[in-house]
């Protein structure tokens, strides 16, 4: 927590004031667009990761990576480049040493889920969301965490913006992860209306518990410890459901029919060249 508090937080509130600077001395950012956005959205542990590594594979693709996101202004992109060339390798062990899970590597040049770049507004959103079972109110902690709106999906997109920018990659497909955004589609669609959502689906009988050990090796926590029960408890349990109501209403949205394309667990699993080829097309 020591680590997020002194390190991150100010470094989301250095992009922010760092943002309004670049917009008025470099104006082409603000108008800096991809190609097409796509959004994978879906419960965690549905081959979301495993899917965005794969589609970032593709030539016409691009993705940030951890180090965009901690460091999205364009300012701290170029100074933290050249801190990282120096230090990266104690960077990285310092973070893997702090939140290490299987599947999601910690390096500073690895992909990560760009939910990050919308958790700004306060120290106590970020701390709710990597350390939720430390909140003494847990109904304040999914609150926080999923109270998406107008200011959090701008600040996505002016992030994005800056990825696109620094890395001159205009012409080409935007892949994001914003898995939070799952429950609130509509406003990530109002906000971005030329873009396409991969939605992971798989059982909650499968989901729900692989979660569960994901989360437990987050917070390093055994399983029968009380402040990890009362996390599962509440907002765990929570968050689960209304994942899978926004799952529901995206797909029964006939507004949103032909902007979806569903990925089944299974069928990833089961053969995943032939469903990066129907993607990528």
């Amino acid at each position: 927590a020591v680590m997020f508090v002194f390190v991150f937080v100010p470094v989301t509130w250095a992009n922010r004031m760092l943002y309004e600077l670049e917009d008025v001395v470099l104006p082409s950012i603000r108008r800096t667009k991809p190609e097409r956005y796509v959004w994978i959205l879906g419960q965690n542990r549905s081959c979301t990761t495993s899917i965005h590594k794969a589609l970032h594979t593709h030539p016409r693709a691009v993705a940030a990576i951890n180090f965009d996101i901690i460091f999205s202004s364009i300012t701290l992109i170029f100074l933290g480049k050249q801190l990282y060339s120096v230090l990266g390798k104690p960077i990285d062990s310092l973070i893997r040493s702090i939140y290490e899970t299987p599947n999601h590597s910690q390096r500073l040049d690895d992909e990560q889920e760009d939910h990050l770049f919308m958790l700004h507004h306060a120290t106590s959103e970020i701390l709710c969301y990597f350390f939720g079972i430390l909140c003494t109110s847990t109904d304040d902690t999914l609150d926080l965490v999923t109270n998406i709106n107008d200011q959090h999906v701008e600040y996505l997109e002016r992030s994005c913006q800056r990825v696109l920018w620094f890395h001159n990659a205009r012409d080409r497909v935007y892949v994001g992860k914003p898995l939070l955004m799952t429950y609130h589609f509509d406003t990530l669609l109002s906000r971005f209306p030329d873009s396409q959502i991969v939605l992971c689906v798989r059982k909650p009988q499968s989901t729900i518990p692989s979660q569960i050990d994901l989360a437990q090796k987050m917070v390093k926590l055994d399983y029968g410890d009380a402040d990890f029960q009362r996390f599962l408890n509440k907002p765990f349990l929570d968050h689960c459901e209304r994942m899978y109501k926004g799952m529901l209403d995206l797909v029964a949205s006939e507004k949103h029919y032909d902007r979806v394309h569903v990925v089944s667990f299974n069928s990833w699993k089961s053969d995943e060249a032939k469903v990066l080829k129907s993607l990528s097309s």
